[in-house]
């Protein structure tokens, strides 16, 4: 433990412990924090442990934001949080009679790393905290809140030493809230196979929150960098005044002499070419039923991919053979005149992909018809949509006609969501094509 580190003395049974990054904080941080408060009611302070942007981690090696931003945005998110009037949360919260708890009464930041010049394990922190309560006439661990990601970086060695985690299995209680679809159990059961160490841990009860702010969870600092990037409003990601500072500061966009791609430029590059493979694999599918002499030719209507999917196919050579033509039917009213009627289902629906594509087979003759319709955003924390990310696609065949519906977390930026939605599509159609 480094020897400069210093912590405030805390009652350790009454505080909960979160060491964060915060580049930059988000509702996700603030909702976890939430959460505890709400879980534990012999918790009535959360500190956020706020990095000096050095990591442990070797996979944490990024630029990240001078210390004093992070700080100045995590305590205007806090002091925000609750306010209906500056955060979408509490706006939800307040709609939902739920009554939120983090409030700048019961927490604070702790700035113990900002005096180091070197990355701080988390059991200094730790042993640092548990330390403090020595001369005290009470023993308790120390709680820390964390993902359940964690777990996966305390089976590298390089991040957690052997004593590190044989440390803060003796002293520290994690509060651990999971991931979708996994079990926490796991987990631990992993680490205590891979590291020989057993972790004391509670899991973060999520159901304790309204429906309406569990995707909120869903959030990460990366995608909120992705967003600004993006040139998306960011009050679906955190608060007004965390959101202008972030402006104010024109934190995350591209250096004025970089040509190299940001993190939303990288991501949206990746999916790119997920798409172009799809759009490779559907060609060579269609050949071989070309050559068979079964039907082949290919339709396209899009909604929220704007025209994705169309050009995709436009820019591989000899898709002429197959594609026949596409239609962008934007908004309710170009998707009325394709229909020739007043639409009687909701614009995202499976029933309106399949009415677009049937639609589009009496226009173009063509032998498969892919439709899709859906909702690509971006959140702008004007209203709350439970469609946000959503896609409905249908494929008409000579014989079928099938819907599918995808979800990709509803705060992706719309360029994201697009190219997901795309490939989504294509997908159906190669499994269709290759049964």
């Amino acid at each position: 433990m480094q020897s400069s580190l210093q912590h405030l003395s805390y009652d350790l049974r009454e505080t909960a412990f979160f060491p964060l990054t915060g580049n930059p904080a988000g509702f996700h941080h603030l909702l976890l924090a939430e959460l505890v408060l709400q879980q534990f009611p012999e918790i009535v302070k959360v500190v956020f442990i706020l990095s000096n942007g050095k990591h442990p981690d070797p996979t944490k090696a990024q630029a990240i934001a001078a210390q004093n931003i992070r700080l100045q945005i995590l305590e205007t998110a806090i002091d925000e949080f609750a306010a209906a009037s500056r955060s979408f949360v509490a706006k939800i919260s307040e709609n939902k009679n739920f009554v939120l708890r983090l409030s700048p009464k019961k927490a604070a930041v702790a700035t113990a790393e900002f005096n180091q010049n070197q990355a701080v394990s988390l059991y200094s922190h730790v042993a640092l905290l548990h330390q403090r309560q020595i001369s005290k006439n009470y023993s308790a661990p120390v709680k820390m809140i964390a993902g359940e990601d964690l777990m996966q970086r305390m089976k590298n060695p390089q991040i957690f030493s052997d004593s590190d985690l044989s440390g803060l299995s003796e002293i520290c209680q994690f509060l651990i809230a999971p991931r979708v679809n996994s079990t926490i159990a796991d987990s631990i059961e992993g680490l205590k196979g891979e590291r020989n160490v057993n972790i004391e841990y509670t899991e973060i009860n999520l159901k304790l929150l309204p429906h309406e702010l569990l995707p909120f969870l869903q959030l990460s600092s990366t995608q909120i960098r992705k967003t600004i990037q993006a040139g998306h409003a960011l009050t679906c990601f955190l608060t007004h005044g965390a959101s202008a500072k972030i402006t104010e500061e024109r934190l995350y966009l591209d250096q004025p002499a970089s040509d190299l791609p940001n993190e939303w430029e990288q991501a949206c590059y990746t999916l790119h070419k997920k798409l172009m493979r799809e759009v490779q694999l559907v060609k060579s599918a269609l050949d071989v039923q070309a050559k068979q002499g079964n039907p082949h030719t290919l339709a396209l209507v899009e909604s929220s991919t704007g025209g994705c999917l169309s050009a995709a196919f436009a820019a591989l050579p000899g898709i002429s053979g197959h594609f026949r033509e596409s239609a962008i039917v934007y908004d309710q009213a170009a998707k009325n005149r394709l229909l020739n009627s007043v639409g009687e289902h909701s614009a995202v629906s499976g029933e309106m992909a399949l009415k677009l594509a049937r639609a589009f087979r009496e226009k173009t003759g063509a032998d498969f018809v892919l439709s899709e319709t859906g909702m690509a955003g971006p959140m702008e924390g004007v209203r709350h949509s439970n469609k946000q990310g959503q896609c409905f696609t249908a494929l008409l065949g000579p014989d079928h006609a099938d819907h599918y519906f995808y979800q990709s977390s509803s705060f992706l930026s719309k360029r994201e969501h697009q190219l997901l939605f795309a490939t989504n599509a294509l997908k159906h159609l190669l499994d269709r094509l290759n049964h």
